[in-house]
């Protein structure tokens, strides 16, 4: 499991993650509402106990993209947990979130993994960032390694998701730090930029 932590040391406010183009413009997509979308391939048991995660969360929808239609998503008892289930025939890899983008309507989309999730606080911070700021597109933070408890296994150790992503630099500065990739699986998109990028590069195939 990895979770993700969202910092800003100045105000002590903290949340985690545990470890997807459009028919629709942004003008559509319905104000100051995020949906969270996961994509997963062969993971029912960890998919499950992300949707469980999620279930106390103030999403205005759970878009489930099940990469290859492997059963996975059925084993995991997904609809029945209130998620909304798209069936990709082929394993798409991350082009899969373009396909949750194309039919949901909210502002903001809360990208995971089928084995990230939010622990509290997390999404209420980072949707504060986004309405203090119209031009931000993502919103990332550490990724660290938990147990099925939600204990911190690892956190910055050489290895680490984060450790890569920070490349050598330490501290949580108030307005971040330059990065060359943001964790895909563990961040907040804005819907808009997301559909005026054409999503995901689909030639590139990235397994998820």
């Amino acid at each position: 499991e990895r979770e993700w932590r969202q910092r800003r040391e100045d105000r002590h406010t903290a949340g985690l993650y545990s470890r997807r183009v459009s028919r629709a413009g942004p003008a559509e997509a319905a104000p100051s509402s995020v949906s969270a979308v996961v994509i997963t391939r062969n993971r029912p048991r960890e998919l499950a106990l992300v949707l469980d995660r999620l279930a106390g969360l103030a999403l205005h929808e759970v878009v489930v993209v099940e990469n290859g239609a492997t059963g996975a998503t059925a084993q995991a008892g997904a609809e029945e947990r209130g998620a909304r289930v798209i069936r990709s025939p082929q394993n798409v890899g991350i082009a899969a979130r373009n396909l949750a983008a194309e039919e949901v309507r909210s502002e903001l989309l809360l990208m995971l993994d089928d084995d990230s999730y939010p622990c509290p606080g997390t999404l209420e911070t980072l949707i504060a960032a986004f309405r203090a700021s119209p031009r931000l597109a993502v919103a990332a933070g550490e990724v660290v390694d938990v147990d099925e408890q939600g204990r911190v296994l690892r956190s910055g150790e050489p290895g680490t998701f984060d450790w890569f992503l920070r490349a050598g630099r330490s501290g949580a500065p108030q307005d971040g730090f330059p990065a060359f990739f943001f964790p895909e699986g563990a961040c907040v998109i804005r819907r808009g930029a997301f559909v005026e990028a054409g999503g995901f590069f689909t030639p590139f195939f990235f397994a998820c």
